[in-house]
């Protein structure tokens, strides 16, 4: 009879190796901590945690059939709890047995219904208008509620809008929230701005007036090369 070579120096039946999940089998023969070594000291700490997990009831795994999610199997043998239960009897994987259920293989079916998962929550909460961190967005094809809404009527994806909102310098793609509703020059702390196209009451506008990003005006303004821009 065949033998496997595990990665823990060990070996065992092809017969045996062969009812293992995917998982196992690779995680048995290339294990992802292979080659590294551990500390004796390490090993202690990681051990007791585990014992005290346990004794906690913080690693209260329940499988086989107490499982939530497991699935009552009919065979022409009689009724298993699990398709992994029946899939040892036959000498199979369970995903064997699944597969023949769906099939519609003589004499296999579920017996109890599948569970409902439930579905995972989005982050951020509500989405959409309902959401209030939502932020109203100016297109050249007119205001929208929400980046999700614009983007569907210009036929791009959300991402590519977020770009031309972030990225664009003329203004055709901004947010419309409060912040930037205001008039421009009106912050207590904004300083007035002297050009060579004359005075702006900020840097922000006068970046927007000659195209370039607050960056860049700010550059301008600090450069000793730059002497037709300066703060008044």
């Amino acid at each position: 009879m065949s033998k496997v070579n595990l990665a823990n120096g060990t070996q065992v039946d092809w017969d045996e190796f062969s009812k293992w999940s995917s998982r196992k089998q690779i995680m048995s023969i290339s294990p992802p901590n292979k080659g590294k070594k551990f500390g004796e000291e390490f090993k202690k700490k990681l051990s007791l945690s585990k014992k005290q997990g346990f004794n906690e009831g913080r690693y209260n795994i329940k499988s086989g059939g107490e499982h939530a999610h497991a699935r009552k199997v009919m065979t022409p043998d009689g009724e298993f709890s699990t398709i992994k239960e029946a899939g040892e009897f036959y000498s199979v994987r369970g995903s064997t047995i699944r597969d023949w259920i769906k099939r519609g293989k003589s004499g296999f079916e579920f017996i109890t219904a599948q569970s409902q998962r439930k579905p995972q929550s989005k982050k951020g909460g509500l989405s959409g208008e309902k959401n209030k961190s939502s932020r109203a967005v100016i297109t050249p094809g007119g205001t929208f509620p929400t980046l999700k809404a614009a983007a569907q009527h210009l036929g791009i994806t959300v991402g590519a809008l977020a770009f031309k909102v972030k990225n664009c310098l003329s203004g055709e793609y901004r947010f419309a929230e409060e912040r930037e509703q205001r008039k421009i020059g009106k912050n207590p702390k904004s300083r007035k701005v002297m050009t060579p196209d004359g005075v702006f009451e900020s840097c922000t506008e006068a970046a927007r007036h000659f195209g370039i990003s607050g960056e860049g005006m700010r550059y301008k303004l600090k450069s000793r090369f730059q002497i037709d821009f300066y703060y008044c």
